[in-house]
C-alpha cells in the first residue's frame, strides 16, 4: 500500500444490508473518509454493517467515529453493526467501550443480526483464523500443528 492510500474503503448492499468494507488504517488522518462512509451508507431501516476485518491500525479517533455513527443509528431504525479486526477489537475494549457497540465476529454474523458477540474472527464468515494469527499459533491451513512424535496439537 503505498503511503498516499493508507485507508481503503467500499460501500454495497449485501443481503439486505448496507456494508461499508474498510482496510488500512484508520487514524486523525483518515478518519473524516470513514464517518463519511457510514453517513453515505446509511438508508432508513436498512441496518449499517461497519466491516473492519481489514484494518490493521486503528486508533481512538477511528472508535469517535464509530460511536457518532452508532449515535445516530435510532434516527436511521438500526443500530451500527461492527466487524472488527484484532486492531480494532483492542482499541474498542481498552476504551471500555464494547457494551456500546453491536460487535460481530465476521459480515456473516452482522448481516444475520440477532445477538452480538464479542469476539473477532480472524477470517470473515468462517470462523476459521487467518493465515498471520495461523502463523503466530504455528497453524497451516487452519489445522492444528503436528507436534514431534507425530501427535497433533488439536485436542
Amino acid at each position: 500500500m503505498t503511503p498516499v492510500q493508507r485507508l481503503r474503503i467500499a460501500v454495497s448492499s449485501q443481503g439486505g444490508c448496507q456494508v461499508v468494507d474498510v482496510g488500512g488504517e484508520v487514524d486523525m488522518s483518515t478518519c473524516a473518509q470513514l464517518s463519511a462512509a457510514l453517513e453515505r451508507g446509511r438508508e432508513p431501516g436498512v441496518p449499517l454493517v461497519a466491516d473492519l476485518a481489514d484494518v490493521e491500525f486503528f486508533d481512538a479517533s477511528g472508535l469517535r467515529v464509530l460511536l457518532a455513527a452508532n449515535d445516530g443509528g435510532p434516527r436511521w431504525g438500526s443500530p451500527l453493526r461492527v466487524v472488527p479486526s484484532r486492531a480494532v477489537y483492542r482499541v474498542i475494549e481498552v476504551a471500555g467501550a464494547r457494551h456500546l457497540l453491536a460487535v460481530f465476529p465476521n459480515r456473516l454474523r452482522a448481516l444475520e443480526g440477532g445477538p452480538d458477540r464479542s469476539e473477532p474472527s480472524g477470517e470473515r464468515g468462517s470462523g476459521r483464523l487467518a493465515p498471520a494469527e495461523r502463523r503466530a499459533r504455528g497453524q497451516r491451513h487452519g489445522v492444528a500443528p503436528v507436534r514431534p512424535g507425530g501427535e497433533s496439537g488439536g485436542a
